[in-house]
């Protein structure tokens, strides 16, 4: 995706601009809370806290990708929901691998602190090419 001139906002369609403030007002903030509520479940909770963060945030995600499929974009916005939806892929990826974490286990507080930042990076990734169009 190249440089868009500065009044790239201004030529969105209605589905566009809906997309768009659906990423930025619901689907950002959700990606950016998953690593914060992983991290805190891991240290503060159990195997079953893990598994319930699992299925919680994977469902919130599923809802949210089923929500902006539905749009339809134009060619130039299109790329952020591609972003956005491989973002998630990540981030459902993590989420399964991290329900199978115990708290105990010295080589899982590892790989909990190398999600951490990983899926930190995805959201602002997402977040950049989004407010191209903001």
């Amino acid at each position: 995706m190249g440089v868009l001139p500065a009044s790239a906002a201004d030529t969105l369609s209605g589905d566009d601009t809906k997309f768009i403030t659906d990423v930025t007002k619901e689907g950002l903030p959700l990606l950016s809370s998953i690593p914060d509520i992983m991290k805190d479940g891991f240290f503060n909770g159990n195997e079953s806290t893990l598994q319930t963060v699992n299925k919680e945030q994977t469902e919130k995600i599923d809802a949210f990708v089923k929500k902006i499929n539905e749009y339809k974009l134009s060619e130039k916005v299109t790329p952020v929901r591609s972003q956005f939806i491989n973002s998630t892929e990540i981030f459902k990826t993590d989420l399964t691998e991290y329900s199978t974490l115990t708290n105990s286990c010295g080589s899982c507080v590892t790989k909990i602190n190398e999600m951490y930042p990983k899926l930190l990076e995805e959201a602002n990734k997402t977040g950049t090419l989004a407010s191209k169009f903001d």
